[in-house]
């Protein structure tokens, strides 16, 4: 992809498996306002230097980003987006695997919604919950030297929010990483919402103090310029 701000007017449909990449994230800009990008299952897909930005897609409860595949997103940013119960990437089924290295995941906002189950879904413990990523039952989320931080949610007692929303039998690494401001209250990394989970974190900044792993720790990072979002 030719550097450039591209403006969708309609969905991106992504149904084969392919490999898109730029001349890097501060080149290549996807202002998707009212769309969002939709990753078939069966694909096998890598997004390498891309901003994605700006979706204000309404009521639509999985976010920007829909993954039914394996996407891989490597040296990007997912910034400035607006969703209900996903503000980020939502992946869809069991067989989903999303892979995050060098990518910033940063800004996003989940919105005000009436709460019912056409917006989050089933509640769990009188609570519903949503996320900045949305793993549904089975699937896998991979993180490698990125930072997902200053994610907000828009506080309501009957919801709960998290970085990542697990919503059962998910598998979990992370590594090399910073998770820190993502959140009401407790600024939580996992929304803790089934059994079954496998996670594993190691050499992390996490905010949330009962995640422990090899070289764990749960210090205020110190970014370059984080209030011009400079996560460096």
């Amino acid at each position: 992809i030719g550097p450039g701000i591209y403006n969708l007017t309609s969905r991106l449909n992504i149904t084969k498996s392919v490999t898109l990449k730029t001349a890097g994230s501060d080149e290549t800009i996807i202002n998707l306002g009212d769309s969002n990008i939709y990753v078939a299952s069966s694909t096998n897909v890598t997004i390498d230097g891309v901003t994605i930005r700006g979706y204000r897609g309404g009521e639509t409860p999985q976010g920007p980003i829909y993954n039914y595949g394996i996407l891989k997103l490597r040296n990007c940013k997912i910034i400035d987006n607006e969703g209900i119960k996903t503000s980020a990437i939502s992946c869809l089924t069991p067989s989903s695997e999303l892979y995050l290295e060098n990518t910033l995941i940063a800004g996003n906002t989940n919105m005000s919604a009436i709460v019912n189950s056409d917006n989050y879904g089933s509640s769990y413990n009188g609570y519903y919950y949503c996320g900045t990523i949305l793993l549904m039952i089975g699937a896998k989320l991979y993180i490698k030297n990125s930072t997902i931080v200053d994610n907000i949610n828009n506080a309501n007692p009957t919801v709960k929010y998290g970085a990542i929303c697990r919503e059962g039998f998910n598998t979990v690494e992370v590594t090399d990483s910073i998770m820190w401001g993502n959140g009401a209250g407790i600024n939580d990394f996992l929304t803790k919402y089934a059994t079954g989970q496998v996670l594993e974190v190691s050499y992390s900044d996490i905010q949330q103090p009962d995640i422990v792993g090899v070289d764990v720790i749960h210090e205020q990072p110190r970014f370059i310029d984080a209030e011009s979002d400079n996560y460096n």
